[in-house]
């Protein structure tokens, strides 16, 4: 180079790009998967306290003529009804705001670990409610699950997004989502599992078939208490009254058989 001037630097190379291939390994699965039953206990809370509604009325109802000697007015008892799943909200909007600050102060995993206290918390005091007697355990403890699930709508995602591989970070995404229907279909499934049963319409066939069985068990029923009641000598009004009595007894019960049957 010419005397007096830097040296020309030698032009700048890039380094060569590694082509990323799919890095799907196990330590990946298992941290994703135990990521997203935190979603799945979410979708599950969410969808479970609709179908046994008349339990925890029930329930509410005893404690209250357990602490106060009377039944509990309906005004009362759709308030504290009401009270019990809308709570679930109310602790679910305090997580939701609270993510920033448990994630900046004690990290996405050690966050997700915390939160699983309150999962326990929650669990504990919804469980022994009926045992305590105490339908505030059950409102403290869906309050508690609320937040829980609050803090889980921020968490997982995040975690799952900075733990996944570029290539695979949409694909695995998606599984918080997921996770939260499929806690939902669990919920639906399993009240259904536990419901009555619903009995089975029968054929036109033999819909007809029980009515006539019924009607002619009727007409002979009928036929007899008419025959006992006229014949033979010293029948009271007492005895004519109670078989009168007897029959419209039966009467009501083949009306009420009938009734099920053919519907």
């Amino acid at each position: 180079c010419a005397e007096g001037f830097p040296p020309i630097p030698p032009p700048h190379r890039r380094p060569p790009r590694i082509k990323e291939t799919l890095q799907m390994t196990g330590n990946l699965i298992t941290a994703v998967g135990v990521a997203v039953i935190g979603s799945l206990q979410f979708g599950y809370n969410t969808g479970v306290i609709n179908a046994p509604q008349k339990v925890i009325e029930n329930f509410l109802n005893d404690t209250w003529i357990y602490r106060y000697n009377e039944p509990i007015s309906q005004g009362t008892l759709t308030s504290l009804w009401s009270l019990s799943v809308s709570i679930f909200s109310v602790g679910g909007m305090f997580g939701s705001f609270s993510v920033g600050l448990f994630v900046n102060r004690f990290g996405r995993k050690n966050s997700m670990l915390m939160n699983n206290l309150l999962a326990f918390i929650a669990s504990a005091l919804m469980g022994f409610s009926k045992l305590a007697g105490s339908y505030e355990m059950l409102i403290m403890g869906r309050f508690f699950i609320g937040i829980y699930s609050g803090l889980t709508t921020g968490f997982v995602p995040m975690y799952v997004g900075e733990i996944s591989p570029t290539n695979l970070r949409g694909a695995l995404g998606t599984l918080h989502q997921l996770g939260i229907v499929v806690g939902i279909l669990i919920a639906q499934v399993r009240l259904r599992a536990h419901s009555p049963p619903r009995i089975s319409r029968r054929s036109s066939s033999h819909r007809r078939d029980d009515a006539k069985s019924l009607r002619k068990a009727k007409q002979d029923f009928t036929e007899r208490c008419s025959d006992c009641a006229h014949c033979g000598p010293g029948k009271s009004q007492r005895e004519i009254v109670g078989m009168e009595y007897a029959h419209s007894s039966l009467s009501l019960s083949l009306s009420l058989e009938g009734h099920i049957l053919f519907t």
